[in-house]
């Protein structure tokens, strides 16, 4: 896993070096003041470095780099963090958080710079997100890990990749019909309140289609296991060997152990009258 995060960092630096490629959208209203020269500069760190794999493979082994750790602690019933570790945990992910989201305001930084902020800014912001998950599993996220526990969430939090699939098509939609032109600084929600209501609008619009789109898929799934659930006590009452079987086949793999999104657990092929589902 270390190499390939080495691999990553080298591979970013190395084009955004070479192709004197930009720091993203981080600082280009003081960078850019002439939109000619923004959107050929803007499209090729956008066609070199934005959408390719190889650059952005950091925060997905930071994931598995972080759920290792968390199965590692587990499997040697680790205690939770001092309070002194807990402190300085905190601020250290939120300085590099913070840095990586608004570090470069009022900055115009060398292209060896950029070039490493480019490298970089993505582990530090997985790093930063990755800190919050890890206490909020060991029970040490305090109001943070109450605010993003919360029920009302859920909804939105099985919605949330999906809308983030879809909301580039809205906006390519939206800023492809606007009829003037839209000039760019970091007051613009000032002088154009406009502007952030059609965010705002970009952002329900495509939670509203994803929850059109996925309730159907959520219905059946919700409907195909309470029919599991049914053949399931068919079978335990009638003794079908058969019947069990297929009906395995048919099994999510979450349901065919006990867990908490599953209350069942799979019956042998002769259950005694004792033996119900759970």
């Amino acid at each position: 896993m270390a190499s390939f995060l080495c691999i990553t960092y080298i591979t970013g630096f190395v084009i955004s070096y070479k192709y004197n490629l930009v720091t993203g959208l981080a600082n280009i209203a003081s960078k850019f003041s002439d939109i000619n020269q923004f959107i050929p500069q803007w499209a090729e760190y956008f066609t070199k470095f934005y959408i390719k794999p190889y650059t952005r493979l950091d925060p997905y082994l930071i994931g598995i780099a972080l759920a290792y750790l968390l199965f590692r602690r587990k499997q040697s019933n680790a205690g939770k963090l001092n309070l002194m570790t807990l402190s300085g945990g905190w601020a250290i992910a939120s300085g590099v958080t913070f840095t990586c989201l608004f570090g470069l305001y009022h900055q115009n930084p060398s292209m060896v710079a950029s070039s490493f902020y480019n490298a970089l800014n993505r582990t530090g912001f997985a790093c930063g997100l990755a800190w919050v998950i890890f206490v909020c599993i060991n029970d040490q996220g305090g109001v943070v890990n109450s605010i993003l526990s919360c029920k009302l969430l859920i909804p939105l939090s099985r919605l949330t990749f999906c809308a983030y699939l879809l909301h580039p098509i809205i906006e390519i939609v939206y800023f492809s019909t606007v009829r003037r032109l839209i000039e760019f600084s970091h007051t613009i929600l000032e002088r154009d309140p406009g502007l952030l209501l059609a965010t705002l609008k970009q952002g329900h619009v495509s939670y509203i289609i994803m929850f059109l789109l996925s309730s159907p898929y959520e219905a059946s799934r919700y409907l195909v296991g309470k029919d599991i659930v049914f053949c399931q006590t068919i079978a335990a009452m009638m003794g079908a060997d058969s019947l069990q079987k297929r009906v395995y086949n048919l099994e999510p793999l979450s349901c065919r152990y006990k867990n908490a999104n599953c209350q069942t657990h799979w019956l042998p092929s002769n259950p005694t009258p004792s033996q119900n589902l759970l």
